[in-house]
């Protein structure tokens, strides 16, 4: 077997209208079908991991890209097949044997399908796209390796998913000028030249095993255990909560940056005064970032490079290592020291690089939250402007990207990262720095993670700006730390929030409390407008433990609301008006919310939703300016409960 079956959908259907052909084979001398390759350290943890989650696309990659022409189908087929032949673990299974698992090449056809999309919108394409790419992979039965072609008739756009444990970022960028290349040479319509199998992947896994079992791999164990011993590294972040029901399956789980090219010249002047690099710059001001988030004075990030001699730079396999940076971060390092300490731990890095990063943690620990490897639970990845296509294909409307010949478009695709709950991409792009943070959707939000992006790029600004700037100093105001809670005191000791809202009220009523896009509120009109709907609450009921939902949009009036439950007495529970209506209705029947606060334009959203007997209190058909009767407000004690999440 060499390549592909070929189906044609038309887009829109749910079942392939016809299988019409499998590949073609090939006149050229092949390897034996079914040669047996050990697994590499790298490919045997990922297949070790997708079996812990089968249905999971985190170990996934893809690269979708738009041809501004439309491609022939079948010579795209031929193409395909042809390049299946030249790389045969585009063909392979996974399967067990006494002394551990291989990978048998050129046992199983790696799909091709065609579907019809006339006049698909680019939000739908990019749907579509990211349905084929989420589609698991059964990898002791299926090819690691679909390509999927969206048709229309002005262009071709091709869809490339690998499982991460046929290749990497480069691989696919391999087969994808491979691809394209074949389907140029094509132009005659008959059979092509015989392709020669590369089987340069298997001396990669030969000389890995030699290195592990020689002398010289003991050392480096030595090395990375003095390197992590005793890490305590915990990425505890605001914000991250055990796992839940993700909201919006289809929404990006990724948040944008940019360092403009001002920002990018003063990084690179301190990268060569430091005799350190861009990217240790970034790295050294992304330690500082998750010191602030986290607390912890002792940060780990994984830094992936990539493990390829040049003699397989153009061999199609897992080769990424990451490398595991231990850096001390502490409140009085100034910048430079920091950025010193990054440095020196990357280079020890790299000098012991040889050895996988498997093999580094010693283990993996089935059903971790992590997704296994306990110290490696954040990634900084960094591509230079010539191996940016990653970052490129990730934001998208960046350019075009020249591949054999073709002048192609990125299609952003959104790609499950959650082997990790934070992950930074970035790359050199037209002289600035454009990169995302990674989030695991269901333990992060988009706001949360908007705003470690910002505090980023205001850390980086600072840092170069003044790299003598203390840790500490560093951050606007000091919000990351005070977002994080990181030395900071209890205010008022202890004192509840609503306690701490009146007597403001009574002692600088005009000063400024909440801003949001409608205004200001000073702290007379805060404890006002929160009288008012405590008052009202108290009217229907609540009291120490009853359950408000609140189905706000946020802003002003959404803390109004919070404040008010809390002088009522009650506890609050944000129902979130751009949920799932099925994960609204699991948590108003679960948190048996007694009464519930809706805004005006939430008039619908819970229709249908509510247990009978729920008190609904229409939030614009309160008079927030007017005086009420306090009696009976403020009573809450520190143990009641005060808020759901």
């Amino acid at each position: 077997m060499t390549g592909s079956v070929t189906c044609v959908t038309a887009y829109g259907e749910g079942v392939a209208m016809d299988v019409m052909h499998a590949g073609e084979s090939s006149e050229a001398e092949r390897i034996p079908e079914g040669f047996e390759v050990p697994l590499s350290v790298g490919q045997a943890s990922l297949f070790f991991l997708q079996e812990l989650a089968p249905e999971a696309a985190a170990y996934h990659v893809a690269g979708c890209v738009t041809v501004a022409e439309p491609l022939d189908a079948e010579r795209l087929r031929r193409a395909w097949d042809s390049v299946c032949a030249r790389h045969p673990v585009l063909t392979s299974v996974v399967a067990p044997r006494a002394e551990g698992y291989v990978q048998r090449w050129q046992v199983a056809d790696a799909p091709f399908t065609v579907r019809r999309t006339p006049g698909i919108a680019p939000g739908d394409l990019r749907v579509l796209a990211a349905r084929d790419y989420e589609r698991p992979f059964v990898l002791d039965r299926e090819a690691p390796a679909r390509l999927f072609v969206y048709q229309d008739a002005e262009s071709s756009t091709l869809n490339l998913v690998l499982h991460h444990v046929a290749g990497d970022m480069s691989s696919l960028f391999i087969v994808l000028e491979d691809l394209l290349t074949a389907y140029r040479s094509d132009a005659g319509g008959g059979a092509g030249a015989a392709v020669e199998p590369d089987t340069s992947y298997a001396r990669h896994v030969a000389a890995e095993r030699a290195f592990l079992d020689g002398p010289r791999s003991g050392r480096l164990r030595d090395y990375w255990a003095r390197q992590l011993e005793d890490c305590a590294f915990a990425l505890d972040l605001p914000g991250m909560t055990a796992p839940r029901p993700v909201a919006d399956p289809d929404a990006p789980a990724h948040v944008p940056f940019r360092l403009d090219s001002e920002l990018l010249s003063r990084t690179k002047e301190l990268a060569d005064s430091s005799r350190s690099t861009t990217a240790t710059v970034l790295l050294a001001a992304f330690n500082v970032l998750l010191h602030k988030l986290t607390g912890c004075d002792d940060v780990v990030v994984g830094f992936p490079v990539e493990g390829r001699k040049k003699s397989f730079k153009r061999t199609v396999g897992h080769f990424t290592n990451s490398l595991l940076l231990r850096t001390p971060v502490a409140a009085d390092h100034a910048f430079d020291s920091v950025l010193a300490a990054t440095r020196a731990a990357h280079v020890g890095a790299v000098r012991h690089r040889a050895l996988p990063t498997p093999t580094v943690l010693g283990r993996l620990t089935p059903g971790s939250a992590l997704s296994g490897q306990s110290l490696y639970q954040v990634s900084f990845q960094f591509e230079s402007d010539r191996l940016s296509y990653g970052t490129r294909s990730i934001l998208g409307g960046l350019g075009t990207v020249h591949i054999a010949g073709y002048d192609t478009e990125p299609v952003p695709v959104r790609q499950q990262v959650a082997q990790f709950p934070l992950r930074v991409q970035a790359g050199e792009i037209d002289d600035e720095i454009r990169g995302v943070l990674h989030y695991d959707p269901a333990r992060l939000d988009a706001d949360t993670v908007a705003g470690y992006a910002r505090l980023f790029e205001n850390l980086v600004h600072q840092a170069v700006s003044d790299p003598t700037t203390t840790v500490a100093e560093l951050g606007v105001g000091g919000v990351v730390s005070s977002w994080s809670g990181v030395g900071v005191g209890a205010v008022g000791v202890g004192r509840p929030v609503f306690e701490a809202v009146v007597a403001l009220a009574g002692s600088a009523p005009g000063d400024v409390a909440v801003v949001d896009g409608g205004g200001e509120w000073t702290y007379a009109e805060l404890e006002r407008a929160s009288a008012v709907v405590a008052a009202r609450l108290r009217e229907s009921g609540v009291g120490p433990d009853s359950v408000v939902g609140l189905c706000l949009p946020r802003g002003a009036l959404m803390a109004v609301a919070m404040l008010g439950v809390l002088r009522a007495g009650g506890a609050w529970l944000a129902l979130d008006p751009s949920y799932p209506v099925e994960r609204l209705r699991l948590m108003v029947g679960e948190a048996g919310c007694a009464v519930v606060v809706r805004g005006g334009g939430q008039a619908g959203v819970l229709d249908g939703l509510l247990p009978a007997g729920t008190v609904v209190v229409e939030a614009d058909g309160l008079d927030l300016t007017v005086e009420v009767d306090r009696a009976g407000l403020d009573a809450a004690h520190e143990d009641d409960l005060a808020y759901l999440v």
